[in-house]
C-alpha cells in the first residue's frame, strides 16, 4: 500500500510538464539559432568569414543575412520534443514509482529519473539510427533530467516552495517558471 498521494498527478500536471518542457526547449533552442547561422557561414566560407570575433561584429552588421534565419522551423520542432520529452519523462517517472512503491522509488530516485529519461529519449526518438541513439543520445538525455531534477530541488525556494510536496500546490506560473529555469540551467 503507498502512503503517497500519487492523485497530485492528474492531467493538470501532466499539462504543466509538457507546457514547460515545450516553453523551454523551444525558447532555448531557438535563442541559439544565430549562432548556428554564424557557425554555418563560418564552414561554408571559411575565407570571406574566419573564425575569431570580428566575423560575428561583421555578420550582424551585413543586414542580408538574417541571424534567425530557420528559427521558425526550430522553435516548432523543439516546442514538439520539448513536450515529449518531458512530458514522456513525467509519465514514466510516475509509473514506475507506481510499480515500484514508495520506499524503493525514494531510495533510488536519481536511478529511477534517469531510467524514464532513457525510456522517453527513446520513445521520442524512436525512428533514429541506434547506434548513435544510444552512444550519443540516451547519456545525454539522462544526464540532462539528472541536473534538471537536482536544479529543480535547489531553486525550489526561490519560487517560493519549501519542500517538494508543495510544488503541485504551487500557481500554475510557479511551475512552469521552476521547470522552465531548472531545465534551461540543465
Amino acid at each position: 500500500m503507498s502512503v503517497y498521494d500519487f492523485n497530485q498527478y492528474n492531467t493538470a500536471y501532466y499539462g504543466t510538464s509538457l507546457a514547460a518542457g515545450s516553453l523551454g526547449t523551444c525558447i532555448t533552442h531557438t535563442a541559439m539559432t544565430p549562432f548556428d547561422v554564424i557557425k554555418t557561414k563560418i564552414q561554408l566560407e571559411p575565407t570571406k568569414y574566419p573564425w575569431n570575433p570580428l566575423t560575428t561584429s561583421r555578420l550582424l552588421q551585413q543586414q542580408k543575412i538574417p541571424l534567425f534565419t530557420g528559427g521558425i522551423p526550430t522553435a516548432i520542432g523543439y516546442f514538439g520534443q520539448g513536450a515529449g520529452k518531458f512530458g514522456g519523462v513525467e509519465v514514466i517517472k510516475i509509473q514506475l514509482a507506481k510499480y515500484l512503491g514508495d520506499e524503493k522509488v525514494y531510495e533510488t530516485k536519481r536511478v529511477v529519473l534517469l531510467w524514464a529519461s532513457a525510456v522517453a529519449e527513446n520513445i521520442d526518438d524512436i525512428f533514429c539510427g541506434l547506434i548513435p541513439l544510444l552512444c550519443k543520445q540516451v547519456p545525454y538525455t539522462m544526464a540532462k533530467f539528472g541536473v534538471q531534477d537536482i536544479l529543480r530541488e535547489k531553486l525550489a525556494p526561490f519560487f517560493g516552495i519549501k519542500n517538494m510536496g508543495e510544488v503541485n500546490q504551487s500557481s500554475y506560473a510557479t511551475q512552469i517558471g521552476l521547470a522552465v529555469t531548472s531545465g534551461f540551467g540543465a
